[in-house]
């Protein structure tokens, strides 16, 4: 079966690389909604010198209330970069955690 947990797990592990790919100062050990810089920097006219951003971490998810940035690890860079789904996968990586016991039945 589809391993739930793990996949959550993932997808924190998946925003703090993509935070840390963007050089976004964070605490990795808070896991609800915390301030941070947004990532976005062509979306704010005079920079984000405060932070206008949320990230959760138990989710993996961030919004910024400046530009309107939201989503997951991979909607996140989709926008940043302008990469299909698929590329954005092939860089990160897959958050779902798939057993071989899944397929024999």
């Amino acid at each position: 079966m589809v391993t739930m947990g793990k996949q959550a797990v993932d997808k924190a592990e998946l925003m703090m690389q993509l935070l840390d790919t963007y050089s976004v100062h964070y605490r990795p050990t808070y896991m609800g909604w915390q301030s941070v810089s947004c990532p976005n920097e062509d979306g704010h006219v005079h920079g984000d010198k405060n932070p206008s951003a949320r990230v959760n971490l138990t989710h993996g998810s961030l919004a910024c209330m400046g530009c309107g940035l939201r989503g997951d690890a991979y909607s996140v860079l989709m926008t940043l970069t302008g990469c299909s789904f698929k590329d954005a996968v092939a860089k990160m990586g897959s958050p779902l955690v798939i057993e071989e016991s899944d397929f024999l039945f």
